[in-house]
């Protein structure tokens, strides 16, 4: 009797003790289960249902003439939309909210304009900048916030500089029209007034002008609405010289390029005529037809 006590009491212990692996074996599986969900959640959910500024435009670099656009697209998910606001080197100059009055406030050298493709809503905000000048330059930047009870907020920024960019072609003086084997051709180019400042070229028939045709360029300078423009002059002299020019019409071209905005340059070409030049290469092609015959 007392054996069989002893063989129940064994059997009792063993399957307590697989009741308590299984217990154990659960627990193990559902940490498992709460570790996966949690990684799910944290790096899938924000990105599909929370509010995100997907993207911001602002020009890198504009001209004092323009009016420029500032736009910031987001996503807002399960969020409700509070406010979009715009700053310029951390000062609020506009604010946009569903439930007020849009709202502006005065910052050195913003202005805000009004543009028929304006609009703040709850998937962009697109403003508009004009009378721009020197104090427009800085950092500008779109902040999107969510309604209660989060209030989350996400924000990026971008930086734009203002430039005074040449409004005319270069002048060219002193050049004539009519030239005769051995004179001198003398040019004076003078850029528009700008900054950055241009670099003046010459070129002859479309070949840069050998550094012993050019004077050292000379420069002016004047301030005007907070920049200091530039204006600069470069002078062009060489002999017309039949060993270097074989056509009679000679095609004279002075450029003024701006390094930091290449579509800011501007030309201006001027021809000049060397009637003997022609006289010599009809006489020259006459005799090659001869010789050949």
């Amino acid at each position: 009797m007392k054996m069989k006590k002893c063989e129940t009491g064994f059997e009792e212990g063993n399957v307590k003790r697989r009741k308590g692996d299984d217990d154990m074996m659960m627990h193990f599986v559902w940490n498992i289960i709460f570790y996966c969900l949690t990684i799910l959640t944290i790096n899938v959910i924000p990105r599909t249902q929370s509010l995100d500024l997907t993207d911001i435009d602002v020009p890198q670099v504009v001209d004092v003439k323009d009016t420029v656009t500032l736009l910031c697209n987001y996503s807002m998910g399960r969020d409700k939309l509070h406010s979009v606001k715009w700053y310029k080197d951390g000062q609020e100059f506009y604010r946009y909210s569903p439930t007020e009055s849009k709202r502006t406030f005065p910052v050195l050298g913003v202005t805000i304009v009004h543009q028929p493709h304006d609009e703040c809503n709850r998937r962009h905000c697109s403003i508009s900048l004009g009378q721009l000048n020197s104090y427009s330059t800085g950092v500008y930047k779109c902040e999107v916030s969510g309604d209660a009870p989060a209030f989350p907020v996400v924000y990026d920024s971008r930086n734009m500089t203002v430039y005074a960019l040449p409004r005319l072609d270069p002048i060219v003086t002193g050049l004539g029209t009519r030239y005769e084997i051995g004179d001198y051709v003398f040019g004076n180019c003078t850029s528009d007034i700008s900054y950055p400042k241009a670099q003046l070229y010459w070129y002859i028939n479309d070949a840069q002008a050998s550094p012993e045709m050019l004077f050292p360029q000379r420069e002016s300078r004047m301030d005007i609405d907070g920049f200091s423009l530039y204006s600069r002059s470069l002078n062009l002299r060489f002999p017309v010289d039949k060993s270097r020019f074989s056509d009679s019409r000679i095609i004279l071209k002075c450029v003024a390029k701006i390094k930091e905005f290449p579509k800011a340059n501007r030309e201006t070409t001027h021809m000049i005529i060397v009637p003997k030049l022609q006289v010599q290469r009809e006489m020259s092609l006459n005799y090659r037809s001869k010789a050949f015959a």
